[in-house]
């Protein structure tokens, strides 16, 4: 529970709630990439904000919808 209350104080931090609607279209990304669960909803949100996905997860970045960027943190310079 400090994790989380750390956490809910950053203002770098969005939550976002999960709808219907957000549910909906993970689980249609779902059915289309054969992704699961969390997977789903992080593509979902990237999608609907349409900002990249940073991750080192080679699945998500394989099997990611040509409209989604996903990026490697190896691929970015700082």
């Amino acid at each position: 529970m400090a994790i989380y209350k750390n956490l809910a104080q950053m203002p770098a931090i969005n939550w976002l709630d999960i709808s219907l609607e957000v549910a909906e279209r993970s689980s249609m990304l779902g059915a289309q990439t054969s992704l699961r669960g969390a997977d789903t909803i992080v593509l979902q949100v990237a999608e609907q904000y349409g900002i990249p996905l940073l991750t080192k997860d080679k699945e998500i970045k394989r099997k990611s919808p040509k409209g989604i960027i996903v990026l490697d943190p190896t691929e970015i310079s700082l």
